[in-house]
């Protein structure tokens, strides 16, 4: 974005645009990277779990609106993950597997991605899927072309000893 100066109170007619490449989501997802990679482990992990559930709570909430329903099916929940990076800028690809649904994100939504945000995006897939699907589980993975794959598990795993 340009800002516009007014330089009438320098003693100047005319008005300028200085290009500084500024804006709101540039500043915010710089700031989140930032705040992301000077906290502890603990913190960090902590902070991304809860900032992703309360963020999923609520976008659920905007889907099942949309839907109108009481709990999105499968489909509809694949369809939103791939809406979610179209809405926030990105190409986010999404796959039905046999016990999950698999994101492939195939164009960051911000300018600066850090793993705070792909942890985030993590928690929100995850979120909504418990919500919808009763389970949700979300494992961050990196393809052999070096894009970020976030699978959403929606069936706990059996452990017990037959």
């Amino acid at each position: 974005e340009k800002t516009l100066i007014d330089f009438k109170q320098f003693g100047m007619a005319k008005l300028w645009y200085i290009p500084v490449s500024l804006n709101k989501e540039s500043f915010l997802a710089s700031l989140v990277s930032e705040i992301g990679k000077n906290l502890p482990e603990t913190d960090f992990k902590s902070l991304s779990d809860k900032s992703g559930i309360t963020l999923g709570e609520q976008i659920n909430s905007m889907y099942l609106n949309f839907n109108n329903v009481s709990k999105l099916t499968i489909d509809q929940l694949s369809d939103a993950y791939a809406d979610i990076g179209k809405k926030l800028g990105g190409i986010f690809r999404s796959r039905l597997l046999q016990d999950r649904i698999s994101v492939e994100i195939m164009q960051y939504p911000f300018e600066q991605t850090s793993k705070f945000i792909i942890k985030i995006l993590s928690a929100v897939f995850a979120k909504m899927a418990a919500l919808n699907m009763g389970y949700g589980r979300s494992v961050v993975s990196e393809s052999a072309e070096k894009a970020t794959i976030i699978d959403v598990y929606l069936k706990r795993e059996e452990t017990g000893n037959a």
